[in-house]
């Protein structure tokens, strides 16, 4: 299970991916995938959630960043032993 957004910049809605060209659509079930969707624990409920649902397939739709808005990002490079010394 990976998460996805899909559809143009600034008005993705947020989707499942189940394999490499299928998805299933789950903006019903949850407003984005943001702060408030990790930090309320919905990500381990979504398997069951999904559980049934035909998938669609992407097709050339506009595949976005999976989470929206993160709050931080952290970049660690193969050579971070080397900066850190």
């Amino acid at each position: 299970m990976r998460l996805m957004r899909l559809g143009p910049a600034g008005q993705e809605k947020p989707a499942v991916l189940l394999d490499d060209d299928t998805y299933v659509d789950v903006s019903d079930l949850v407003r984005d995938f943001d702060e408030e969707f990790f930090g309320s624990g919905r990500l381990a409920e979504l398997p069951a959630l999904i559980a049934g649902r035909a998938g669609q397939p992407v097709g050339d739709q506009r595949i976005g960043a999976p989470i929206a808005r993160p709050h931080q990002l952290l970049c660690i490079g193969l050579n971070y032993s080397d900066h850190a010394a």
